[in-house]
């Protein structure tokens, strides 16, 4: 599995060289329409684009609930899914506010099967 990515030249004021530098993001498509996800995966599976529906809506309510509980949510053949905050950085811990919340985000952490053919997660060569 291959991430398409660029290179972006953007201001980076941490480090030991602040300054312009080149960092890479992925490159961003234009988001596919559910229509298309669902006959493409009933092709594939030989199941009905309703049954496919009604399994991804229900899925799509489990991943919600689980991943704003705090859980990390495993995604079959990319790695698993969590929620996370940005939040401005305060001395005392009374000032913990809401208000403070920068940005809320999804962290997806990849753990598919490496080009090498060794599993992340169990460290076999023949689980592939």
């Amino acid at each position: 599995m291959a991430i398409k990515v660029i290179a972006q030249r953007r201001e980076v004021k941490l480090g030991k060289n602040p300054g312009k530098k080149f960092v890479m993001r992925p490159d961003l498509y234009i988001p596919i329409q559910e229509k298309k996800v669902f006959a493409e995966a009933s092709t594939h599976s030989g199941i009905s684009a309703g049954v496919i529906k009604a399994a991804w809506d229900a899925a799509g309510e489990v991943i919600r609930t689980w991943a704003t509980e705090g859980h990390s949510v495993p995604l079959p053949g990319l790695g698993t899914m969590r929620f996370g905050l940005r939040s401005k950085s305060v001395a005392d811990v009374n000032d913990v506010k809401t208000s403070g919340l920068r940005k809320s985000i999804w962290l997806l952490t990849l753990g598919w099967h490496r080009t090498c053919g060794c599993c992340p997660r169990c460290r076999k060569r023949s689980c592939c």
